[in-house]
């Protein structure tokens, strides 16, 4: 496909990509670091929300070209006390997550269980506890086995 053959789509889709995988890139440089995973979570949630426009496919090519959702599990297991981190994270799901191909994939990887920890850890910040319910809300959307999960969870804590 040459560059005349390029829809706004595909330039949209391509710029999300390349913003991810600029962010991941950093997030990989400095695993350590919660300021950067922080700052790489907010990025791809942004990215995620901005490819919303193009629709779901946007966000699916996100996450099949960079494993985003694998990203920023990473940066939620590494960082479990940080607030801020688990906040930004639990936006980049609601933000993935709103493509329902990514939201099997996204509890496959044991998101469910990452935003449920994070939502527990800091129980008394608003900021982890809205971004939670909205990365729930979107994992489960009409998905029966994540609605089951998040269930089975709400139960179990």
């Amino acid at each position: 496909m040459s560059t005349r053959d390029l829809t706004p789509k595909d330039v949209a889709g391509s710029s999300h990509v390349a913003t991810a995988e600029r962010a991941i890139a950093a997030m990989r440089q400095a695993p350590r670091r919660a300021l950067a995973q922080c700052k790489g979570c907010r990025e791809l949630a942004d990215a995620a929300s901005r490819a919303s426009g193009a629709g779901d496919r946007g966000r699916e090519e996100m996450e099949e070209r960079c494993g985003v959702v694998a990203a920023v599990l990473r940066a939620m297991r590494g960082h479990p006390d940080a607030a801020a981190v688990q906040a930004q994270a639990c936006r980049a799901l609601t933000g993935m997550t709103g493509a329902a191909a990514n939201r099997p994939r996204a509890a496959a990887l044991g998101a469910l269980e990452a935003v449920v920890a994070a939502m527990r850890a800091h129980a008394a910040s608003q900021e982890v506890q809205h971004a939670g319910c909205e990365a729930l809300w979107n994992i489960a959307f009409s998905n029966a086995p994540n609605q089951r999960g998040v269930q089975a969870r709400a139960v179990e804590h």
